[in-house]
């Protein structure tokens, strides 16, 4: 029997909540760590109805916003956007029409993502009817659009046309799987960049840098790849701006990580060299080299002044790299990069004029809107500041490009392995640059848990849900393919956000949220489908909250899981090896959590009461006595008996490395801090100036690492024995 649709009004707010809330993906309630059942109120409901543009402060109001959204859902021949696999599913194409047209004919034009034209009218009576509405009046009927037996993988455009009325449909066909390598079972090492140190850097770690080390990774190791954290743009100040998980843009990349004196124009400016080369910029490399901390401020100060005489001296010529450059800055992607590089000159500029102001909220209200004729003429104005930022990112994506050619070429099959954020930073290039692509009046955070019993909120917008549909997941696929340029695997950090996010009102606290829907099934099948293309591993950082639908939709489409030692337990014994699922990449920890060492020896927990997060001697008591039941745990699992951490740290490290290696998950991580023996983590999630977050340095310089060649050896052995070579 068809389906019937009419508008019956809601007879109560609390009724017409419900509906709204429902069709916009609000979970009615949520169940935490603890298995306790949060039921979302009405004012979470307001809260977030409104920010998705509804006025939900009345049932009038209420009725109707979805009176007029079935009129537009109906009022339509086809939908804005469609994701399915290559072999349609019936009823996945369909067709909306005024009733008094069902005797006309249908025209339909396919035009494939490579040109090609496929065509076919039918007439409407003969197309099978799926539902019916009537409103304002008016009667409408849905109807099922042929099958095309076999879609290419693609980006495609669906026209139809009935008389005088037409419309367009984005129309993706994507892969039933991510990408994977013949042979997964492999290995890699996690490594912070910012974080290396040598002795010919300038105080943080760098392109040439990451070379080295991913040579000496495989060499000694026989490693596959190298794990990275983000490499986001950042504003690069410290201690709020430092987190490469709250970019100032997630489609663009650190210029804090490029090797200055690695760039062609400085092998041919005088000028650059003599600079560098003053005592005044010698002592400054000096002391960031040998600071205990990376130094963001003063490191990107120095690298600046340099690079924009590099960026001089290559405007002046007229070479074969000149018009490459040019090329770069007219390339695909060309109108989102020129904005980038001027929100980064109008950054610079208005702070110059009011070194007060930090945020774009602050500018000049005409500044705040990227396309506003004040922005145009600035753009115009400062030709030189637009095209040195963009020179930056030019360099970087060179740079980069180059050390995962010559990672492959030394026998590593997939090099660098980067790593996309959630988040991108409330005062950013990305929510300046398209503002309708996040939900406004509300912040993404975490319901409470063991970590946080109230709850976290980590004070970004989420994205709009509504916002990818009609912009045919345009940003969404250039995000993926900025990411995973130069690199052989991407993770997804909180892979979870495809499936929903929580949601926390402006006003309300953490504990005062919601879980909201996403259309996972869209999201995962363009993320494989880039991955098939352009053959890259994919990882899903899945730790937290996680339904077992989610897991399984992950498994369906390739996509690794993330498991980590600490937190794998079957009751109170920790997971035995042979018990990890096979599709997913098994490490000991993150850098939001303890290292293995700093687990050991609770260095997380004296961090967290030294940096005053830990509400009484209650709850520091508490986690110290969890610990030492989780550490009897640990050793039960590496056969040590119930005692003492062992004299000799070297053997705990390499029991943990051979209980992991020998596990059934097809990717193992190694963390740097593991084999150099690091106690504290990179960041303590909830602080800010009260831990040097993303700022450690290796204890080890790149100079030194062979030291490290008798567990480095001993190690590669393992990985030989265990099939991961």
């Amino acid at each position: 029997m068809r389906e019937q649709i009419r508008f019956i009004p809601a007879p109560t707010l609390d009724a017409a909540l419900q509906r709204a809330a429902e069709f916009h993906g609000l979970e009615p309630e949520y169940i935490d760590n603890w298995g306790h059942t949060h039921r979302t109120t009405a004012e979470v409901q307001q809260g977030i109805l409104s920010a998705l543009g509804l006025d939900a402060t009345s049932v009038d109001a209420l009725n109707a916003a979805e009176e007029t959204r079935l009129w537009n859902t109906w009022n339509r021949l086809v939908e804005p956007t469609k994701v399915i696999g290559v072999q349609p599913a019936h009823g996945e194409l369909t067709l909306q029409i005024p009733a008094a047209l069902q005797d006309r004919r249908v025209e339909v034009l396919l035009r494939l993502e490579d040109g090609r034209l496929e065509r076919g009218d039918y007439a409407c009576g003969s197309l099978r009817t799926l539902a019916e509405a009537e409103l304002r009046g008016k009667r409408f009927l849905r109807l099922q659009l042929p099958i095309y037996k076999q879609l290419p993988l693609g980006y495609h455009q669906l026209s139809v046309r009935i008389g005088e009325t037409t419309a367009t449909m984005a129309l993706i066909a994507g892969p039933e799987k991510a990408w994977s390598p013949p042979d997964l079972r492999t290995a890699g090492i996690a490594i912070s960049l910012y974080g290396l140190r040598s002795e010919r850097n300038w105080g943080a770690g760098d392109t040439s840098d990451l070379l080295a080390f991913g040579l000496w990774a495989h060499q000694s190791l026989g490693l596959a790849f190298i794990g990275l954290n983000p490499l986001h743009a950042i504003h690069n100040r410290q201690p709020f701006n430092t987190s490469p998980y709250l970019p100032l843009s997630a489609f663009f990349r650190n210029p804090l990580y490029i090797d200055v004196e690695a760039v062609p124009e400085f092998a041919n400016s005088a000028w650059a060299q003599s600079l560098t080369e003053s005592p005044e910029i010698q002592a400054e490399l000096a002391a960031v080299r040998q600071s205990e901390y990376v130094e963001y401020e003063r490191i990107w100060r120095l690298k600046k002044t340099i690079l924009r005489i590099l960026h001089r001296q290559l405007e002046r010529e007229t070479s074969p790299r000149r018009q490459a450059f040019d090329d770069y800055c007219l390339a695909p992607g060309a109108d989102r990069r020129r904005a980038f590089a001027t929100f980064c000159a109008l950054d610079e500029a208005v702070h110059r004029e009011r070194p007060d102001i930090w945020l774009f909220t602050e500018w000049p209200s005409a500044y705040q809107d990227p396309h506003s004729e004040v922005v145009t003429c600035f753009a115009a104005a400062h030709r030189r500041s637009i095209r040195f930022h963009l020179y930056l990112q030019w360099v970087l994506e060179e740079q980069l490009a180059h050390v995962q050619t010559e990672l492959k070429k030394a026998g590593m099959s997939l090099g660098l392995y980067h790593d996309l954020a959630l988040a991108s930073d409330r005062y950013g290039f990305d929510v300046w640059y398209e503002k309708s692509a996040f939900a406004a009046g509300v912040r993404v955070g975490s319901p409470p848990d063991g970590f946080s019993p109230d709850g976290q909120d980590w004070a970004f917008p989420p994205p709009s849900p509504t916002y990818a549909d009609q912009d045919a997941y345009t940003s969404f696929r250039e995000l993926i393919r900025a990411n995973a340029q130069s690199g052989g695997a991407l993770r997804f950090d909180h892979v979870m956000r495809f499936f929903r996010l929580y949601w926390i009102p402006a006003q309300l606290s953490a504990r005062q949220g919601s879980y909201v829907r996403n259309n996972a099934s869209a999201l995962l099948r363009i993320i494989a489908l880039e991955s098939v293309r352009n053959q890259f591993l994919v990882i899903g950082e899945d730790l937290g909250t996680v339904t077992p639908m989610m897991r399984e939709m992950l498994d369906q489409f390739g996509i690794l899981g993330y498991r980590l030692l600490i937190f794998e337990r079957e009751g109170n014994r920790f997971r035995a090896p042979e018990n990890y699922p096979t599709l997913a990449a098994a490490s000991v920890t993150t850098h939001d959590l303890p290292t293995l060492t700093g687990f050991l020896t609770g260095a997380d927990i004296e961090a967290r009461r030294a940096a005053g997060l830990l509400p009484d001697v209650a709850s520091y008591e508490r986690q110290w006595a969890e610990r030492r039941e989780a550490l009897e745990q640990l050793y039960t699992a590496l056969n040590l008996g119930d005692g003492a951490l062992p004299v000799d740290p070297d053997d705990l490290v390499k029991r943990v490395f051979r209980f992991l290696s020998s596990s059934k998950s097809a990717v193992f991580i190694l963390n740097q801090e593991e084999i150099t023996g690091e106690e504290h983590q990179q960041n303590l999630p909830g602080s800010t100036a009260e831990y040097p977050n993303w700022r450690r340095k290796m204890s080890v310089p790149i100079e030194r690492l062979a030291d490290l060649a008798p567990l480095t050896s001993w190690m590669k052995s393992e990985l030989l024995q265990s099939g991961r070579q």
